[in-house]
């Protein structure tokens, strides 16, 4: 089998298994034993990310050290370096490898001589997993010490799955159900120091951190962004499928450098932008989505959004398609009572 016919095999396969309603982290290990067929690496890292702050919320590593993730962070929001996931989910190419961004000389990037060359990795790929609302995730590739470096087909391959990537990650959003929390928590206090480490907690931020799991990255993640360029908000979702909201911010006056990190319930306002975008809607879909949710009729809609009532239909039956639902009821059933409804307290 060519190289071509290969990645056409390998895209529909990732087309199936995006349908199969998996949670994140089965999803990222099966995409990372189909895409292996024809990129061919030695180490691997996933990540979901926030779209609307390019935060990154959760990370699996497959075949590489453990442990390595407040460095990462610490790299991608603090450091100056080359391919950082905002900027290739901004980028016309969304994937990216080191050795074209530094001209040949991995040696410039801090990346390269504090985390990749320590760890005997050479090549690295990076991708963006990017679709109309925003970037979903992000992917690190990399190959052992002497390896041949990713070459130009493979860089085209993987830039062509991403379009494919980017729905399964989406889809995992949105196939698990939330669970009820009991009791209710009140929101935590994290404080971390200048270098990331946790400080002092309150026990509700103990207890959303034992929800997250051992060293959560989105705590990571919040703490460096908001340290280097002021507040900082991700939304991220627990192994058991409760909703997370974290806010970080440098302490003011502080002269140690700390940050604080709360940690949260979402209200569902905060979740149904996310949740009605993972379902792949355009602009025009999620503002209509968003009047239904408001309980707007047909005409205010239209109204509201300088549209005809017909457009309006036509964009519900599209949404009502996505979500896989036939009635407005079903779609504020959908989000609301599948994702929303186990965050607000009894």
């Amino acid at each position: 089998m060519d190289f071509q016919a290969a990645v056409d095999r390998v895209e529909r396969e990732l087309v199936r298994l995006g349908e199969q309603g998996l949670d994140t982290a089965t999803w990222c290990r099966a995409a990372d034993g189909l895409l292996d067929r024809v990129v061919g690496f030695d180490g691997s890292c996933w990540h979901t990310i926030d779209p609307a702050t390019v935060l990154i919320t959760s990370h699996l590593t497959l075949d590489l050290p453990p442990g390595g993730f407040p460095l990462l962070a610490a790299n991608e929001y603090l450091a100056a370096d080359v391919n950082k996931f905002a900027d290739l989910a901004a980028a016309p190419h969304p994937v990216g490898l080191l050795s074209q961004a530094t001209d040949g000389q991995p040696r410039r990037s801090l990346r390269w001589r504090e985390m990749l060359r320590p760890n005997g990795f050479d090549a690295e790929l990076r991708a963006s997993f990017v679709d109309g609302a925003g970037c979903w995730g992000s992917l690190i590739l990399v190959r052992d010490r002497g390896r041949p470096d990713f070459d130009p087909q493979t860089m085209r391959a993987v830039e062509r799955l991403a379009g494919t990537l980017v729905g399964g990650l989406r889809h995992t959003v949105v196939a698990q159900q939330a669970t009820v929390e009991q009791p209710t928590q009140a929101p935590g206090l994290v404080v971390l120091d200048h270098q990331g480490q946790v400080e002092s907690l309150t026990p509700a931020a103990r207890h959303w951190l034992d929800q997250l799991g051992e060293d959560p990255p989105v705590l990571s993640a919040v703490a460096a962004a908001a340290r280097a360029t002021g507040p900082a908000r991700a939304r991220v979702r627990a192994p058991t499928g409760q909703w997370l909201v974290l806010h970080g911010a440098r302490l003011d006056g502080d002269p140690h450098g700390r940050v604080s990190v709360i940690i949260e319930p979402p209200r569902p306002a905060d979740l149904a932008p996310l949740l009605v975008a993972a379902y792949g809607l355009s602009d025009r879909e999620q503002a209509v989505a968003a009047l239904v949710f408001q309980g707007r009729s047909t005409r205010q809609i239209a109204r509201a959004l300088s549209i005809s009532p017909y457009t309006v239909q036509e964009h519900l039956t599209a949404i009502f398609d996505k979500v896989g639902v036939r009635s407005r009821g079903e779609l504020v059933g959908q989000v609301f009572f599948r994702h929303c409804l186990p965050q607000i307290p009894d």
